[in-house]
């Protein structure tokens, strides 16, 4: 542990993850085999300690094989990769029929690391379906598509450059055309991801359009907030993705804000965040001050939930604020859920 410890610091999980990883499990597996020789050498199995060591081996074990199954139980999938900007990238996974959360996914024939996995917050579990004038059926990226979209003005709060991306009406001049070549069809079951590319694996992956894929689900459970009557979501760049649950399913009063840095993924994800109360940051910084203070000092006196998923520094500054304003009001109702983004 002395030595597991130190290594495991999260700069160095960051900048070295797969020296980590590696060096973690070998050092592991060394402790618990000379743990195992010591207790032999010095007791023979009279006195049971040996248990422990086999226990540890099981609940090792066990993690592996379920891990495993889960990744069996989906099979070989094929990864279609859409560039959505210099930033993101859309992948969209056929016939895979889980639940919302997040999944590991292994992209073997990307990297000579077999081994190789990474979480991504699951952003819809259905496919929109096109199909043409010739009758076949494919699976398309319709929050992709861009023509004759509509770009509007809404009330924000000051200081800030707020825009919401519209769906324009199919009797628009240039979606009249698209629609006499495409018919939109059912959804299908599959799996949709929004990844930032960074150095590393997801760098390479907008060289591809497709990839094989195996898919390592699900994960997380998203907490239940029905019992507050409002919902408020902070969100930053991807982190869209892991708030949007919350969006889908809360019954009451609900509102999200989001800090994006371009429109590109803006746009890919506007057929998801349709019907959504929305306020998008484009190119700016969001006042998160402002935001927090006017979402929660209109919300109604039954609690409000608030949820944050983004980069560090704004998932700490939203829990300052949060804590700060609710003593300030002295509302003791107020619930802060947050959502990982760094790991």
């Amino acid at each position: 542990m002395a030595i597991l410890l130190p290594t495991s610091i999260l700069p160095l999980r960051q900048k070295l993850y797969e020296f980590f990883l590696v060096w973690h499990v070998a050092l592991s597996v060394l402790v618990v085999a000379g743990c195992y020789l010591h207790i032999y050498n010095r007791f023979e199995n009279q006195w049971g300690y040996e248990l422990w060591i086999i226990i540890t081996v099981v609940v090792w074990a066990f993690d592996r094989i379920v891990r495993f199954l889960r990744i069996a139980r989906n099979g070989w999938c094929t990864a279609h990769i859409t560039v959505v900007d210099e930033d993101y990238v859309r992948v969209d996974i056929k016939g895979v029929a889980t639940g919302p959360g997040h999944a590991y996914l292994y992209f073997p024939l990307l990297t000579w690391r077999l081994w190789e996995n990474h979480p991504f917050s699951v952003a819809s579990t259905l496919l929109p379906a096109i199909e043409d004038e010739a009758g076949q059926t494919k699976t398309d990226n319709l929050d992709m598509e861009s023509d004759g979209a509509r770009v509007s003005e809404n009330d924000s709060p000051k200081g800030s450059d707020v825009k919401e991306i519209g769906v324009p009406p199919l009797s628009q001049e240039g979606n009249s055309s698209k629609a006499s070549r495409h018919v939109q069809g059912p959804p299908r079951l599959g799996l949709t991801f929004f990844i930032r590319t960074q150095a590393g694996l997801t760098s390479q992956l907008p060289l591809h359009t497709t990839l094989p894929v195996l898919v390592e689900s699900m994960y997380g459970k998203h907490e239940g907030l029905d019992g507050y009557a409002s919902l408020v979501c902070i969100a930053g760049g991807v982190g869209v993705t892991a708030v949007l649950p919350y969006l889908q399913v809360h019954p009451g009063a609900k509102k999200l804000f989001w800090g994006v840095r371009n429109e590109g993924i803006v746009k890919a994800m506007k057929i998801s965040l349709q019907g959504i109360d929305k306020e998008v940051f484009v190119g700016t910084k969001m006042v998160l001050r402002d935001v927090l203070e006017g979402a929660l000092f209109k919300a109604g006196p039954d609690g409000v939930a608030v949820v944050v998923s983004g980069p560090t520094a704004m998932a700490d500054e939203v829990r300052v604020l949060v804590s700060e304003i609710g003593k300030r009001g002295g509302r003791n109702n107020i619930k802060l859920v947050e959502e990982s983004f760094a790991w």
